[in-house]
């Protein structure tokens, strides 16, 4: 985004059963936990001690279909990426950064841009179980939405506006949503978006991935 955003608290995670599985903070030690405006910030998994460094304390695994789970410190929104067997040469990642297209990139990028090559391949994540986004509520009301892969639902209210937005707040589509009466969103690119509902009284707002 164009603001950094510290990732202080949020968890990471190797199995969709454990998404506490290891929480992410500096502690004690010299590490930094914020990634600067279109940055990165690197977390080694591989179960050392951090120095001034984020080290998880769960090795990853390096067969196909293997994944990597973040979820935020306040389990309001769960992303995850499923990733293919590689070698230590190779970068598994998303081209262009943050975009939604998997390759197997010959050329290593830790902490730093993706670069695709010539000898770069595609690779489809499987969609084997999916991530259901937790509603993350403004208020104690029973104003809800969900999102099945197509449709946008939302109860708790006769009706609200819905805006969609762009994890970088670019506002892609506004319109009128009634309870019980699904929202296709499904002329949207395909990508990682914020839905958010608004009534006078409440308002209410999810994570959802659209295929």
């Amino acid at each position: 985004t164009d603001e950094e955003i510290d990732v202080e608290g949020m968890f990471l995670s190797d199995h969709l059963d454990q998404p506490e599985k290891w929480q992410i903070t500096a502690g004690d030690s010299e590490a930094n936990t914020v990634i600067p405006a279109h940055g990165h910030l690197v977390i080694w998994a591989d179960k050392t001690e951090g120095i001034n460094q984020l080290h998880a304390d769960f090795k990853l695994n390096n067969e196909d279909n293997s994944l990597i789970l973040l979820t935020a410190a306040d389990k309001s929104w769960a992303d995850t990426l499923t990733y293919c067997r590689h070698d230590g040469f190779q970068t598994v990642g998303l081209y262009p950064d943050g975009g939604t297209q998997l390759y197997v990139m010959e050329r290593p990028t830790i902490g730093a841009t993706n670069v695709l090559t010539t000898h770069a391949l595609a690779w489809n994540e499987p969609h084997t179980k999916p991530i259901v986004d937790h509603i993350e509520r403004t208020t104690t009301s029973d104003l809800a939405l969900s999102f099945d892969g197509s449709n946008i639902m939302m109860q708790g209210a006769d009706a609200a506006r819905l805006d969609i937005f762009t994890p970088s707040g670019q506002l892609m589509m506004t319109t009128r949503i009634q309870a019980n009466s699904p929202v296709n969103i499904t002329r949207l690119p395909h990508g990682i978006y914020v839905a958010r509902a608004k009534t006078d009284d409440d308002d209410v707002t999810i994570k959802l991935t659209l295929h």
